[in-house]
């Protein structure tokens, strides 16, 4: 048996627009429980990192995890942000993540999710 935690998983809704024609946004909040969560070494980041390295960036970090979501939880996590426990601000989650087909996928979990966040 495995270790879970509840993560808190955060999207925006467009709602309509402003008088000005701007997106009026909400954010929905659903917890779900049952995840594992493994995280990655929090990286620094350097200049030669083709995504986020700049010499602007000197004391930047690069923390990654990988969330395994239950079986039981199939809803689309594109644009997302992901709040895991010990961590102060919410994740992105990285693509378009798709759950497994459950016949091939033995055990509890069929949903692999990554999640990075990039500071400094």
């Amino acid at each position: 048996m495995f270790h879970t935690h509840d993560v808190i998983v955060l999207r925006e809704q467009v709602g309509g627009v402003d008088p000005m024609n701007n997106p009026i946004t909400t954010t929905t909040q659903q917890t779900v429980s049952g995840v594992l969560i493994a995280p990655s070494a929090a990286v620094a980041i350097s200049a030669a990192d083709e995504d986020y390295g700049s010499a602007d960036r000197p004391y930047g970090v690069k923390t990654s995890y990988v969330l395994y979501f239950p079986k039981t939880f199939n809803q689309p996590l594109r644009g997302a942000l992901i709040v895991v426990p010990d961590e102060e601000e919410p994740l992105k989650v990285v693509g378009d993540p798709k759950p497994y087909d459950p016949r091939n996928t033995p055990g509890e979990f069929n949903y692999v999710v990554y999640l990075e966040k990039v500071k400094g």
